[in-house]
Protein backbone atom coordinates (compact mmCIF):
# COMPACT_ATOMS: atom_id res chain seq x y z
CA UNK A 1 0.00 0.00 0.00
CA UNK A 2 0.85 3.31 -0.58
CA UNK A 3 2.30 6.07 2.02
CA UNK A 4 -1.07 8.03 0.83
CA UNK A 5 -2.76 4.79 1.90
CA UNK A 6 -1.35 4.66 4.68
CA UNK A 7 -2.16 8.48 5.71
CA UNK A 8 -5.74 7.44 5.00
CA UNK A 9 -5.96 4.31 7.13
CA UNK A 10 -4.09 6.18 10.48
CA UNK A 11 -7.34 8.59 10.32
CA UNK A 12 -9.87 6.44 9.61
CA UNK A 13 -11.12 6.57 13.48
CA UNK A 14 -11.37 10.22 13.50
CA UNK A 15 -15.06 11.62 13.69
CA UNK A 16 -16.26 13.76 11.00
CA UNK A 17 -18.58 15.93 11.85
CA UNK A 18 -18.84 16.31 15.60
CA UNK A 19 -18.19 19.40 17.33
CA UNK A 20 -18.21 18.52 21.23
CA UNK A 21 -17.23 15.13 21.31
CA UNK A 22 -14.90 14.18 24.67
CA UNK A 23 -11.69 14.92 22.49
CA UNK A 24 -12.90 18.73 22.51
CA UNK A 25 -13.13 21.75 24.82
CA UNK A 26 -14.64 21.31 28.03
CA UNK A 27 -17.81 24.02 27.11
CA UNK A 28 -18.12 22.01 23.72
CA UNK A 29 -16.78 24.11 21.73
CA UNK A 30 -14.10 24.13 18.22
CA UNK A 31 -11.07 21.65 18.85
CA UNK A 32 -7.94 22.86 20.46
CA UNK A 33 -5.59 23.29 17.20
CA UNK A 34 -4.11 19.39 17.30
CA UNK A 35 -7.40 18.57 16.63
CA UNK A 36 -8.74 21.02 13.99
CA UNK A 37 -5.29 19.36 12.13
CA UNK A 38 -6.51 16.17 12.63
CA UNK A 39 -9.85 17.26 10.94
CA UNK A 40 -8.31 19.02 8.33
CA UNK A 41 -5.77 15.87 7.10
CA UNK A 42 -8.98 13.60 7.56
CA UNK A 43 -10.58 15.74 5.34
CA UNK A 44 -8.49 16.43 2.73
CA UNK A 45 -7.57 12.85 2.38
CA UNK A 46 -11.27 11.84 1.55
CA UNK A 47 -11.09 14.59 -0.84
CA UNK A 48 -7.86 13.48 -2.62
CA UNK A 49 -9.12 9.54 -2.35
CA UNK A 50 -11.88 10.51 -4.59
CA UNK A 51 -9.60 12.32 -7.19
CA UNK A 52 -6.88 10.16 -7.13
CA UNK A 53 -8.02 6.41 -6.02
CA UNK A 54 -11.55 6.23 -7.42
CA UNK A 55 -12.58 8.72 -9.21
CA UNK A 56 -16.01 8.47 -7.80
CA UNK A 57 -17.40 10.56 -5.10
CA UNK A 58 -20.15 8.22 -4.81
CA UNK A 59 -18.17 5.21 -3.58
CA UNK A 60 -15.36 7.52 -1.63
CA UNK A 61 -18.22 8.68 0.24
CA UNK A 62 -19.53 5.41 1.25
CA UNK A 63 -16.56 4.01 2.13
CA UNK A 64 -15.73 6.54 4.44
CA UNK A 65 -19.16 7.18 5.65
CA UNK A 66 -20.34 10.77 4.63
CA UNK A 67 -22.85 12.44 2.50
CA UNK A 68 -22.26 13.54 -0.90
CA UNK A 69 -23.77 16.68 0.05
CA UNK A 70 -21.24 16.63 2.73
CA UNK A 71 -17.86 15.93 0.53
CA UNK A 72 -19.20 18.76 -2.50
CA UNK A 73 -19.48 21.39 0.67
CA UNK A 74 -15.95 20.82 1.40
CA UNK A 75 -14.39 20.74 -1.87
CA UNK A 76 -16.11 23.74 -2.23
CA UNK A 77 -14.65 25.36 0.82
CA UNK A 78 -10.97 23.71 -0.18
CA UNK A 79 -11.27 25.33 -3.74
CA UNK A 80 -12.33 28.77 -2.44
CA UNK A 81 -10.52 28.94 1.06
CA UNK A 82 -7.54 26.13 0.71
CA UNK A 83 -7.11 23.99 3.73
CA UNK A 84 -8.23 26.76 5.95
CA UNK A 85 -11.88 26.16 4.40
CA UNK A 86 -11.51 22.43 6.02
CA UNK A 87 -11.83 23.33 9.32
CA UNK A 88 -14.73 22.48 11.65
CA UNK A 89 -16.66 25.57 12.27
CA UNK A 90 -19.00 27.10 14.81
CA UNK A 91 -22.62 25.42 14.29
CA UNK A 92 -24.04 28.09 16.84
CA UNK A 93 -26.60 29.88 15.96
CA UNK A 94 -25.34 33.84 14.55
CA UNK A 95 -29.04 34.92 16.69
CA UNK A 96 -31.08 33.29 19.39
CA UNK A 97 -34.24 35.62 18.40
CA UNK A 98 -36.90 33.68 20.83
CA UNK A 99 -34.56 33.98 23.48
CA UNK A 100 -35.85 35.94 26.89
CA UNK A 101 -35.02 39.78 26.99
CA UNK A 102 -32.06 40.54 29.34
CA UNK A 103 -34.43 43.14 31.37
CA UNK A 104 -36.59 39.86 32.05
CA UNK A 105 -34.11 38.03 32.83
CA UNK A 106 -32.59 40.59 35.18
CA UNK A 107 -36.03 40.33 37.18
CA UNK A 108 -36.03 36.76 37.88
CA UNK A 109 -32.64 37.28 39.11
CA UNK A 110 -33.61 40.58 41.56
CA UNK A 111 -36.35 38.36 42.47
CA UNK A 112 -34.97 35.33 43.25
CA UNK A 113 -31.43 36.74 44.87
CA UNK A 114 -33.13 38.94 47.87
CA UNK A 115 -36.29 36.94 47.98
CA UNK A 116 -35.57 33.36 47.57
CA UNK A 117 -38.71 33.14 45.48
CA UNK A 118 -39.00 30.19 43.81
CA UNK A 119 -39.84 29.79 39.59
CA UNK A 120 -43.48 28.91 39.90
CA UNK A 121 -43.84 32.35 42.66
CA UNK A 122 -41.54 34.54 40.16
CA UNK A 123 -43.67 33.44 36.87
CA UNK A 124 -46.71 34.48 39.21
CA UNK A 125 -45.54 37.66 40.28
CA UNK A 126 -44.05 39.21 36.39
CA UNK A 127 -47.28 38.11 34.77
CA UNK A 128 -49.23 40.35 37.27
CA UNK A 129 -46.64 43.09 37.89
CA UNK A 130 -44.91 43.42 35.20
CA UNK A 131 -46.96 42.16 32.15
CA UNK A 132 -44.43 39.56 31.14
CA UNK A 133 -45.95 35.81 30.14
CA UNK A 134 -42.90 33.31 31.27
CA UNK A 135 -43.85 29.63 32.03
CA UNK A 136 -42.48 28.55 35.70
CA UNK A 137 -40.35 25.82 34.12
CA UNK A 138 -38.84 28.93 31.50
CA UNK A 139 -37.85 30.50 35.00
CA UNK A 140 -36.58 27.27 36.46
CA UNK A 141 -34.61 27.01 32.80
CA UNK A 142 -32.85 30.65 33.61
CA UNK A 143 -32.01 30.08 36.80
CA UNK A 144 -30.54 26.72 36.24
CA UNK A 145 -28.54 28.34 33.37
CA UNK A 146 -27.43 30.81 35.84
CA UNK A 147 -26.52 28.39 38.51
CA UNK A 148 -28.81 29.43 40.73
CA UNK A 149 -31.41 26.45 40.67
CA UNK A 150 -30.73 25.91 44.05
CA UNK A 151 -32.06 27.73 47.11
CA UNK A 152 -29.27 27.82 50.28
CA UNK A 153 -30.70 25.08 52.47
CA UNK A 154 -31.47 27.72 54.89
CA UNK A 155 -33.75 29.05 53.01
CA UNK A 156 -35.47 25.96 51.78
CA UNK A 157 -39.41 25.03 52.15
CA UNK A 158 -38.50 22.58 55.06
CA UNK A 159 -36.80 25.30 56.99
CA UNK A 160 -40.14 27.32 57.69
CA UNK A 161 -41.18 23.99 59.32
CA UNK A 162 -38.39 23.49 61.28
CA UNK A 163 -39.01 26.94 62.93
CA UNK A 164 -41.78 25.59 65.44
Amino acid sequence: MSTDGQVLQSHLNLKLTDIGDSRGSSKGGIYDRKEQQRVIKRRLAILQHADEFTGNVAATCRYFGISRQCFYTWLKRYEEEGEEGLRERSRRPLTSPRATHAEVVGKIIYLRSPYHQGPLKISMYLKRYHDVDISASGVWRILKKLDMSRLPTSQGAAAGLLDI
